[in-house]
This record gives C-alpha cells, structure tokens and sequence, in this order.
C-alpha cells in the first residue's frame, strides 16, 4: 500500500531553501521515514506524483531518489516501484539531545551553483537495457591475468614496491605507459614528465588546486564534462561555457581572458566528435599567444572503430598543454588508476600536494598494473573489448539510423549522442524509458544552460549484451515517438 501523501508538501516546505532542489527532497523524505510517517516496507508515491505535490521536475525527484536507493534508505523493486527499506527505520534518525554538533556551522560546502550531478543507477545490471555510460562490462575483465598480476606484485621480487610506504610512483608502471601507452598518442617523455594518480578525476581535482585562483576564467566545452565544472567551479572558478560543433570545441569564441582551457579533444564528451587538426593548432597557437594552459582529458581514445586515433594535442605542445590518461574505459574503473603527462616543475607541485592527501596511489595497484601491462594482458584484454564494442557500435548506430538518418554518430567512445526529434524532451524520455527497463542519461546533465539539453538524451553501449542492443534500441524509438504526444 501507497505510503501516505498527506506530509509532503508540508515537510518539504520546511527543509531550508538554501539547499539544492533534489538535496532537499532527499532530506524530506528522509524526515518522512525518521518520523515513522513512511513505514519500513511502504510503497512510496511514485515520481510523478510527488513532483507535482513539491512542483519540482521529475528528474529532480528521480535523483533525490536514487541517492536514497544508494544510501539504503529506499529499495525499488522492478515494475513495482519504489519502497521504504526494512532496514530504515525510526532508529536511524538524528537524536534531538542537547549534545548534537550543530554540523550546517563547520562544514563548508563546495560552492557549485546550477550545476547538476550525474548518479548512477544502483543495479543497473538488473534492467533488461543498460544504455548507461561510465562503466564497463565486467564480463570483458581479464580476471585470471588480473589476480595473476596481483600475485606476482606480492612476490619477493615486487614486495616492497607493492607494500611500502614509498611517497613516490612505480617506475615500472611509469616505463610501461612510456613505453606502451603514451607512443600511441605521439607523447614520447622522460618519467619525470609523469604523475599516477587515483584516476582522471583526481588529476583533475589536483591541477585544479595547484593551477586555478578564485575568479579565473576557465573554458568548459558546453556541453561538457559535468565532474569538470564541479572540480573548477569548486576552486572559485569562473566557468566559461564554450560551445561544440560537429568539429569540436570552437576555439575562435575563446576569449583573451582565458586561464584555462579543459577540453576533451578525441571523442568530445559527451557529443563524442573529434576535434579537427585545424583547431587543433589554433587552440595551440592561442594558447601561446593569450598565455593561458590546456588541459587535455584523453580518457578514451584508444576506442576508435575506424582509422587511427587523432594525435594527441600535447604531441603538438608538451609544455602547454597538460594531457591526462585513464585506464578507467580501458581496462575497469574500479582500478582507479590515471596519470598526468606535464613539464616537470608541475608533475613536482601535483606530487607534493597528493602527498598530503593520500600520500600515493596503491603501491599494489601500482606494481599488478605494470606487471599486467608488460607481459601483454592489457593489449590483448583492451583488443578484445575493443572488438566487441565496435560491433554494439555498428549495431547501435544501424538501428537509430532507420529512424534518424541524418544523425552523425563518430566512430569511438562508449556512447552516442542522440538528438530528439520535435516534440520529444529529455527528462519526459528517460523516466518513461527507465519505466520500460531502458536506461540513458539526459542532455540537460552535459549544458551550461539545462533547457538547452532538453533535446538530447546519451545512449552507452559498454555494459549492455550485444544481442540486447537492437531490440533495446527499437524500444527507446518506441518511448520517443509516444513522448512526441
């Protein structure tokens, strides 16, 4: 049974303002179920309904909904909907003693107004359609190669660089990218020239704290890498959307203001274009001439289905430009590994401030990687599922063009970007096709200006079974036509 309505509005209300739209109702109904009104095991109203009780969007609701599903709070229960956990109860809720720290007092907030969060589904795997993007299909994970890895970093030859306490990178893992990575972008450098780090997001984060004072201009592709304006935006940034075309980043809208330019250059995120040899060479030439820094996030581009990868823009310039690596679309990202390529006298500051935050990435990590990637695992593993995800490509891209011919779908990348056709908008598609079992992300997450994404919709390929893509795709063209009205 429907857990009771009657509260929402009313406790909605009285969660401050200051809050962001979704936080606040994820901390309503986190009242609601505190103070018993939502029993263990209730049903709560659907999305729908409470999106017009609060007058908020659906996707707002969804969110809040989805960190509740995360944090255990809630549990939702394919075609049934979405319940109140066993396990939340009355205890779970804050005492109301004289002793409570008064946390909304210290804790400081990131400061990121307007800028949305992407979630991820929890259990995205139970959905007969994963169309999602920022995973990877665990059935491709080299396990037996991988705990070999593993065990070979804990043998007596590898003990100490796996185990100790070394405040420095594996050089090992570092000659292994030197040699077997970095070539095939056309950066070939020194090992003082690179830094490991706990994926692409913390290298990020770090350049952002050693490069970025309140108030510079920062360019963000728009649309763009949403984790990448929270990071700058964060660090008293002042974000510069700059729009993207089917040739990538416009570099002459680039103002002369510019500190920082971030741009994603081998497949655009999210649009996933390639950004041409001509801007290329412009954005290295304004760079110089406006002094200001590039930083390029190169997280995929070893997923290229025809041809070769584009050189990278640091081959070009490896002093101003600062070019970030990932093994999270290669490999898991779980693993959590990234690197920075940069001069020197940077790579030395990152490093110092990464000492003081985790010291380094996991010595283990570090040496079973290397070890993967010297005795070949890692190019046989990345061929393999490089194999397997240009034919969902071909599949993919096949089946939208019956119904959307004149679509350009480059190819590479875990994802296409699909523009909805008149009539269609983006959160009205993705809750009707999460309701079918098919999951996308919506264009609104990727713009400066949400409304602008309203006629975009992202569609992954990397999780999801091959046979399943089709009929997967004719399902989400079923939802469009009936979200058209």
């Amino acid at each position: 049974m429907p857990a009771s309505t009657i509260l929402v509005s009313e406790v909605f209300d009285g969660v401050p303002s200051v809050f962001p739209l979704h936080v606040r109702v994820r901390t309503m109904v986190e009242q609601l179920i505190f103070t018993g009104s939502w029993r263990a095991g209730e049903r709560i109203p659907s999305s729908r309904m409470l999106a017009e009780q609060l007058g908020v969007s659906r996707m707002t609701v969804q969110t809040a909904i989805d960190e509740l599903i995360a944090g255990g709070y809630l549990r939702s229960a394919p075609r049934s909907g979405v319940f109140v956990n066993t396990h939340a109860t009355v205890a779970d809720a804050p005492t109301e003693s004289g002793g409570d720290v008064a946390w909304a007092r210290w804790i400081r907030q990131p400061v990121t107004p307007g800028i949305p969060h992407l979630q991820r589904v929890p259990e995205w795997w139970t959905y007969p359609y994963p169309f999602i993007t920022g995973q990877h299909d665990a059935r491709f994970f080299p396990d037996r190669q991988w705990l070999s890895a593993v065990r070979k970093s804990l043998g007596d030859d590898h003990r100490h660089a796996s185990l100790d306490d070394n405040l420095i990178d594996d050089m090992l893992l570092i000659d292994e990218l030197r040699r077997s990575l970095l070539p095939s972008r056309g950066i070939f450098v020194e090992r003082e020239n690179v830094l490991i780090t706990l994926g692409a997001q913390e290298a990020l984060a770090l350049l952002a704290d050693t490069l970025v004072r309140r108030g510079d201009h920062v360019v963000v592709e728009d649309p763009g890498y949403v984790d990448a304006r929270h990071v700058f935006a964060a660090r008293g940034a002042e974000l510069v959307p700059v729009p993207v075309d089917d040739q990538g980043l416009r570099v002459d809208d680039l103002t002369r203001e510019t500190s920082l330019c971030y741009t994603t250059p081998s497949h655009q995120h999210p649009s996933n274009v390639t950004l041409s040899p001509d801007r290329r060479l412009d954005l290295i030439r304004r760079a110089r001439d406006d002094d200001f820094l590039v930083i390029e996030d190169d997280y995929d581009s070893e997923l290229c289905y025809r041809g070769r990868p584009t050189p990278a823009i640091a081959s070009h310039d490896p002093h101003r430009v600062i070019y970030l690596g990932s093994m999270s679309k290669l490999l898991a990202p779980g693993i959590r590994v990234g690197f920075v390529v940069a001069d020197p006298a940077l790579i030395r500051a990152l490093a110092w401030r990464r000492r003081y935050v985790h010291r380094q990435v996991p010595g283990v990590t570090q040496r079973a990687l290397a070890l993967f990637m010297r005795d070949g695992s890692f190019t046989r593993s990345l061929h393999a599922y490089r194999r397997e995800l240009a034919v969902r490509w071909e599949v993919a891209t096949g089946t939208l063009h019956t119904r959307f011919p004149d679509q350009v779908f480059p190819p590479g990348g875990t994802a296409l970007w699909l523009r909805l056709p008149d009539g269609a908008t983006s959160d009205h598609v993705v809750t009707a096709a999460r309701e079918r079992g098919i999951l996308i992300d919506p264009g609104e997450l990727y713009f400066a200006d949400a409304a602008t994404g309203s006629g975009f919709v992202r569609v992954g390929f990397s999780c999801i079974d091959t046979e399943h893509v089709r009929p997967g795709l004719l399902a989400l063209l079923e939802v469009i036509e009936e979200c058209r009205g």
